[in-house]
């Protein structure tokens, strides 16, 4: 049995997480009232894939603030570094990208462990040691044209 309402009647599902906004909207949904969903609309709109992520990639790129950005695996489609002077300053560039993205802001406090390779690309002791053993070629220009490789004088081609 359709829900057929005398007069037009608009109503919003708000609350926390866990409040039953879903299943509100699905009983709602049983008795044939039009539901629209808000969060599925965003997530398809600006979720991967969605047609809204190279504008928001576009944006990014185009700002000064922005210094790093990384697409990432989960819900969130990037996460970018900005350099900024002040939650003033920060609160400008939310206000630039909340017409094409949903954010999320997180500030560094402090870095425990400094910017390093990681352990698979850092050379072993002993290819350190291996390789320090081996001679190393001096090269050095001269104003007449000539340079010195390895103590050997070469002209120039």
């Amino acid at each position: 049995m359709a829900f057929k309402p005398r007069h037009m009647t608009v109503a919003g599902l708000t609350g926390s997480i866990g409040m039953g906004k879903s299943n509100a909207a699905s009983a709602l949904r049983h008795l044939g009232v039009p539901v629209h969903d808000a969060d599925a609309a965003v997530h398809k709109l600006l979720g991967p894939g969605g047609p809204a992520v190279r504008k928001v990639a576009e944006l990014l790129a185009g700002l000064p603030e922005i210094v790093e950005c990384d697409r990432i695996t989960g819900e969130d489609c990037y996460i970018a570094r900005a350099y900024l002077r002040s939650v003033a300053d920060l609160e400008k560039l939310i206000d630039r990208i909340i017409p094409y993205a949903s954010t999320n802001t997180s500030i560094i406090q402090s870095s425990p462990v400094k910017r390093r390779l990681p352990a698979f690309a850092r050379p072993s002791a002993a290819a350190k040691t291996a390789t320090s053993k081996l001679p190393v070629p001096k090269i050095a220009a001269s104003r007449t044209g000539t340079s010195t490789v390895a103590g050997k004088k070469m002209a120039k081609r």
